[in-house]
């Protein structure tokens, strides 16, 4: 039974007030070292008039975890209204939670509790009501501690805890094309959004140049040339114009170009020649 399990297995409690015999008092710590009895009333009958709580030190958590994963042992309690409330170094309460019964004396925490708080050291009270329903106040019941955020670091480049920075998927893109950036925002060490995006500049590659077989020209040379050096009235010199763009000529090369173009009159062919304008030259048969 409850109360001979109590005196049996707990050589440190001893009775601490001489009651009468339908009360007895009892304080101390039962053999599990994580369990630790509060000062409780026990009736002859067996039932608790102040509940038995279990108290732990957590110790330091990360800072995004929550204690949601612990488990309270509380002996004698109401499974009804069981509030607790988290405080800080100052004192300030700072979340409140109701605890879930799970059975058998169990009692969990519910999911997130903890996790919005910033780093520091923290302390859970909570009112524990009887199986009668009456109250009973409990200090100090969890402590924990929870670490600073941590930094993100990617590639070299720190980006605070609460920032955001501005990432890129590649280190270059080709002649013509945009460096598209894509914002990701660190928390407690991990980034968010794309996680492709992992380099912190980006810069747009030079154009390619061009060749005329001999010479090499820069992405954006022109030349002007003309597809003739010489022609024969009523002819007249074209010009033509060419650009290197992006390592090809807008038009010809200009190795087929020449640089400059005269114009001359068609001269007097001989007696029985004529002037052939296709082969710019004198011809027929003077025995004709």
């Amino acid at each position: 039974m409850l109360k001979q399990n109590i005196i049996d297995n707990n050589k440190s409690l001893s009775v601490v007030s001489d009651l009468p015999i339908s009360y007895i008092k009892v304080i101390g710590q039962t053999t599990n070292d994580n369990l630790t009895k509060q000062l409780g009333n026990i009736k002859d009958d067996n039932s608790i008039l102040k509940p038995v709580v279990e108290e732990k030190d957590i110790g330091t958590i990360g800072f995004s975890d929550s204690i949601d994963n612990q488990t309270l042992q509380i002996i004698g309690a109401n499974n009804d209204n069981n509030s607790c409330s988290i405080y800080d170094s100052n004192e300030n309460n700072v979340e409140n939670f109701d605890l879930i019964p799970n059975g058998n004396d169990n009692f969990s925490i519910p999911g997130n509790v903890g996790s919005s708080l910033g780093s520091g050291n923290y302390n859970v009270d909570c009112t524990i009501n009887n199986e009668f329903g009456l109250p009973f106040s409990y200090g100090n019941i969890i402590k924990f501690s929870k670490k600073s955020a941590s930094d993100c670091e990617i590639n070299g480049n720190i980006i605070p805890h609460g920032k955001n920075d501005i990432l890129y998927t590649t280190k270059t893109v080709p002649f013509g094309k945009k460096c598209n950036g894509i914002e990701r925002f660190c928390f407690d060490g991990n980034l968010d959004g794309d996680k492709s995006a992992i380099y912190n500049s980006c810069s747009v590659e030079k154009a390619a140049s061009c060749t005329d077989g001999t010479n090499t020209y820069n992405d954006g040379y022109s030349f002007t040339g003309y597809t003739d050096n010489l022609v024969y009235s009523p002819n007249t010199c074209d010009s033509v114009t060419t650009s290197c763009n992006s390592g090809k000529w807008t038009n010809v090369s200009p190795s087929n170009l020449y640089n400059s173009c005269s114009v001359k009159a068609i001269p007097d062919c001989p007696s029985g020649y004529n002037w052939n304008p296709t082969t710019e030259k004198c011809e027929g048969d003077p025995l004709d």
